[in-house]
């Protein structure tokens, strides 16, 4: 669903006063949801099995590059520095590259099981009926998970309905 759709059918489910403040806030909701995605999309990269793969796949390819660049002439290994220079990028760190490898590998890489990204549309969502001063009493056809799950990205509320709940109770 795009962000287009996302306003349309907000803006249907809450009939607002003032469409342009609601507008405004959906965006504000819609564009910090996006970045919380991004976030939780990276800490599950970090957690996840194939991402280690590839990671340890990474740290090995890198020790062979620094093994076959160890092996090269000196007078070849000036010369590719002076190039890399002159083109700006210096000499490249395999032992630090490898090192971060090392250093992401070694740590704990604990996956959530909460899913914030519906919780923070939960979030969003009261605060938007809230702003809007649209009553938003916590019931499974109501308009607080359906706004919810219009923010998500998601038309069902059924899933939200317990996101709104838990924040409810907080």
């Amino acid at each position: 669903m795009t962000r287009e759709d996302q306003i349309k059918k907000a803006l249907e489910l809450l009939k607002p006063v003032d469409r342009a403040a609601c507008v405004k806030y959906l965006n504000e909701a819609l564009g910090d949801l996006e970045k919380t995605k991004e976030e939780n999309q990276r800490l599950y990269d970090i957690a996840a099995k194939e991402s280690r793969k590839s990671l340890e796949a990474y740290r090995g390819a890198l020790r062979k590059v620094q093994s076959t660049r160890n092996g090269l002439p000196d007078g070849l290994k000036q010369i590719l520095d002076i190039s890399n220079t002159i083109d700006g990028q210096g000499e490249v760190n395999f032992g630090t590259l490898i090192n971060n490898c090392e250093r992401l590998l070694a740590a704990p890489h604990v996956r959530s099981k909460k899913d914030y990204v519906k919780m923070n549309a939960a979030a969003w969502a009261k605060n938007l009926l809230n702003l809007l001063d649209i009553e938003s009493p916590l019931t499974h056809d109501g308009k607080w998970p359906a706004l919810a799950a219009i923010l998500y990205g998601d038309g069902d509320s059924k899933d939200l309905f317990h996101h709104c709940s838990e924040y409810n109770d907080q």
